[in-house]
């Protein structure tokens, strides 16, 4: 879903702008991956769905990957995945 699919579906399901930011998104995907002793490795693609961000290190390689889901409401990690090289 694109970044105005996004925000109009947002719009259209009553849900406002959500309370935890891209930015935000990111610091605590950072945050994360430095506790679990994941390489952070740029660049980072950030894509926005109703509920999540669904973040992507090393987003231009295949490999060395961390996929992360945070909730956009609460800030909390709902998932990650680590893919070695």
């Amino acid at each position: 879903m694109g970044l105005l699919m996004t925000a109009w579906s947002r719009k259209l399901l009553g849900l406002g702008s959500p309370p935890v930011s891209r930015d935000r998104a990111l610091d605590i995907a950072r945050h994360y991956c430095d506790t679990q002793g994941y390489e952070w490795v740029e660049p980072v693609a950030v894509v926005e769905r109703l509920r999540y961000y669904l973040i992507h290190t090393n987003a231009e390689k295949r490999g060395g990957n961390v996929w992360l889901r945070i909730d956009n409401g609460s800030g909390e990690v709902l998932s990650a995945t680590l893919a070695r090289r």
